[in-house]
């Protein structure tokens, strides 16, 4: 019997199943299902927000987002505001890359 789990894999010659990963953006982070393209829109429609990218690095969730115009209160701002779109699970760290 097969489901739809959105899971890529390939039977082996030796019988066993093979995982090649998904086709989605969905991970599973410290036990809850994220979608990557989710967390990446949620922080596309903050004010500021030029551009979104989420990734999976490592068991972490890493959130990338480039401002209309740099400044650290409106990066503050901005993290102050993602933090009702995350899990408790999910902390909110911010870096400012030169």
């Amino acid at each position: 019997m097969m489901y739809n789990t959105g899971d890529i894999g390939r039977l082996r010659s030796d019988g066993q199943l093979e995982h090649l990963g998904r086709v989605d953006d969905q991970v599973k982070i410290k036990g809850f299902r994220v979608e990557l393209d989710g967390v990446s829109a949620a922080i596309r429609v903050c004010p500021g927000v030029m551009m979104a990218c989420a990734l999976l690095v490592g068991q972490d969730l890493w959130a990338f987002y480039t401002p209309e115009h740099v400044s650290d209160s409106k990066v503050r701002t901005t993290v102050a505001a993602l933090q009702p779109c995350l899990q408790d699970t999910m902390r909110c760290h911010q870096s400012t890359i030169s």
